[in-house]
């Protein structure tokens, strides 16, 4: 239940690990045994190209996966765990977080009306005049006001809404 900030280093002679800004290791290695052709986040393999097993996949949250070049120093990966710990992009930025939009009301059946016999009779309170109709349906006492019977069995009960609010 807590964010590390994870820093993986590879150059032609070594590969290095990090957690929060602190060198875990180093290894030393030749450079045709650091060939990547893909990265994948989520799954650890126990041999290069061996299979994936359910009981090794990762479980958590990911967040700010960066990849620079060259190797970054010890310096740089201090500045930015410094950087991102402190709400900040790597660079020392602000950082914004889009917030989502407003959401749009787009249908408001309230179901309160007293008779559904004709069509568009089921109001849209939102303004938006997309009405709609009963088949076999008629109110009945609900939660608040009126609510919509569609206990019949089968499908010979129904409402239909305006197309329109789907698009």
């Amino acid at each position: 239940n807590s964010w590390h900030h994870l820093v993986w280093t590879q150059s032609a002679s070594q590969t290095c690990f990090y957690r929060d800004k602190v060198l875990q290791s180093c290894k030393s290695s030749s450079a045709s045994t650091l060939n990547i052709d893909s990265l994948i986040l989520g799954q650890e393999q126990d041999s290069l190209g061996g299979g994936f097993e359910l009981n090794q996949a990762f479980d958590g949250l990911i967040d700010e996966l960066l990849i620079f070049s060259p190797v970054l120093n010890s310096a740089q990966v201090t500045s930015i765990y410094d950087n991102q710990n402190n709400g900040l992009g790597y660079d020392g930025s602000t950082r914004t977080c889009p917030t989502p939009p407003t959401p749009t009301i787009m249908l408001d059946m309230r179901f309160d009306e007293s008779d559904w016999s004709s069509a568009n009779s089921i109001l849209d309170s939102s303004g938006n005049n997309r009405h709609g109709s009963a088949t076999n349906s008629t109110p009945v006492s609900g939660l608040v006001c009126n609510a919509a019977d569609l206990s019949a069995n089968g499908t010979s009960d129904y409402l239909t809404v305006n197309a329109s609010v789907m698009n």
